[in-house]
């Protein structure tokens, strides 16, 4: 059982942005994909909005933005 799913957020990564779920256990996330609910202690739904994941800064949105282009 995982501690956390993030549901149905759109991921973003430097090459694409795809609706995924993500997985978290502890302090780490130990997966993307599609999760049900009841295989997390708690669950959170992202719809309609950017996850980021591994993305600890949010001062780094010019970093971003060069890496988006």
């Amino acid at each position: 059982m995982y501690d956390l799913i993030i549901k149905n957020g759109l991921v973003v990564s430097p090459s694409s942005t795809v609706k995924f779920d993500v997985a978290i256990q502890g302090k780490k996330i130990v997966g993307l994909g599609t999760y049900d609910e009841k295989e997390a202690v708690r669950t959170i739904n992202a719809e309609g909005k950017y996850v980021m994941p591994g993305v600890i800064e949010a001062h780094m949105h010019r970093l971003w933005q060069e890496l988006m282009r």
